[in-house]
């Protein structure tokens, strides 16, 4: 797995929509080193940092440095890939298309994955002849997090920044709210949550997930 990426787990199916009946099978013959590397080049054209691909593995399936363990399998084909941008904000994009029949082909999230890399070539194209300004990308603008700072769960901002002090060793009205900042103390409680170091217990990781979620930093 290239580092220009995280994994994380997609807890949220309700975003996908494809019927199982009418998924198709795979049809693309490119590798997935070779889809990494396109998805790093689409990437760097949009000035894309902070990307999170989201399938559908639990938190035992990544290793601490959040990447996929090799034995790992996703339950569901459907992938979300989200990232920020110079020029356009934050942009998702989800896919659940594709699905592997007789293991032919990539296996079905990493196609999906593919055919999102084809999405972005394809919108790229369209600037082109310069006559658009980015409008290409408005209908993939992610959604903010939260609603009014508090996630689904009930947890409001001073919260979460509690929880992500709490696990940093800083007093959450100290923490240092500067976006950067806040990134760099969420990957420091991942790593310090994940469930390798609780024999398991995934109690602790879905809270800094959640804390994540309505601090804005993660879709």
């Amino acid at each position: 797995m290239s580092d220009f990426y995280k994994v994380q787990p997609l807890t949220d199916f309700s975003i996908f929509t494809t019927p199982r009946s009418q998924r198709k099978s795979v049809q693309f013959k490119a590798s997935w080193p070779t889809t990494v590397d396109d998805l790093e080049y689409e990437l760097v054209h949009l000035g894309g940092r902070d990307v999170v691909m989201e399938i559908g593995v639990s938190a035992a399936d990544l290793r601490i440095d959040g990447t996929l363990r090799a034995n790992a399998r996703p339950q569901h084909p459907g992938v979300r890939l989200s990232f920020q941008t110079r020029k356009h904000g934050a942009l998702s994009y989800t896919c659940d298309t594709y699905e592997q029949q007789y293991y032919i082909g990539l296996p079905s999230w990493q196609a999906n994955v593919r055919a999102i890399v084809k999405t972005l070539e394809a919108l790229r194209a369209v600037d082109r002849y310069g006559a658009t300004k980015g409008e290409q990308y408005a209908g993939f603008k992610a959604l903010p997090a939260g609603n009014g700072g508090i996630a689904l769960g009930g947890m409001t901002r001073d919260q979460a920044l509690e929880i992500l002090g709490a696990a940093s060793g800083i007093p959450g009205e100290h923490l240092n709210t500067a976006p950067d900042s806040l990134r760099l103390s969420w990957r420091r409680a991942r790593r310090d949550a994940h469930p390798d170091k609780h024999a398991g217990d995934q109690t602790a990781w879905d809270r800094i997930e959640e804390a994540a979620k309505v601090l804005g930093l993660t879709s």
